[in-house]
């Protein structure tokens, strides 16, 4: 009797465990399409913070949004600077970097363990990811919400030149004539007392 109990319990927390290893490996088999996702909600965004740049200084509420896309945007750095150094020490702590007998040992007890701590890694950066890509909704839900204008292309620059025309020139007309009156009036005077 108590072998049924126990089979039936085993049973369901083997089921139970199948589905939850099953969502695992379909999030970090995943990764590709949230990065995808991600790439895509920066790309919506990038097209209107010229004018979000420009509407803060006036509206409270926009300087907000600003401020929660530069910590979203903080975020991805760091979560993309964690997936490359991982990536990096992977690479370095590979099979073949061990060189004493004790490392080689450890290498062959833990090399299917290696594999796990890659997958593990993975799930934590897809995770990672995933939430990144809400708060990136809300943010692009609050963007519509301000209706930006969508600025295409690159913002046109004055054109500059280093000719002067001098008809152009304006402003110092009467500090010129007067400061050329006391300087020839001044010569007179000082030619007087010698």
């Amino acid at each position: 009797m108590s072998d049924a109990v126990i089979t039936v319990i085993l049973t369901q927390v083997a089921t139970i465990m199948e589905q939850q290893i099953r969502q695992e490996v379909r999030l970090v088999s995943g990764v590709e399409k949230e990065v995808k996702k991600l790439k895509s909600a920066f790309e919506s965004i990038k097209a209107v913070l010229v004018d979000a740049e420009k509407r803060q200084v006036k509206e409270e509420s926009v300087k907000v949004w600003l401020e929660k896309l530069k910590d979203v945007s903080d975020d991805t750095e760091d979560v993309l600077s964690q997936w490359i150094t991982a990536n990096l020490k992977a690479e370095i702590e590979g099979p073949g970097s061990h060189s004493s007998p004790t490392k080689k040992v450890c290498s062959l007890v833990t090399l299917p363990c290696l594999g796990c701590n890659r997958v593990a890694l993975r799930r934590d950066i897809a995770l990672k990811i995933k939430y990144i890509n809400e708060r990136l909704d809300v943010i692009a839900t609050e963007k519509d919400r301000y209706k930006f204008n969508v600025v295409t292309g690159s913002p046109d620059r004055p054109k500059t030149t280093s000719f002067i025309v001098v008809s152009d020139v304006q402003g110092r007309d009467i500090d010129k004539n007067t400061l050329v009156s006391e300087l020839l009036s001044s010569s007179h005077q000082e030619q007087g007392l010698i």
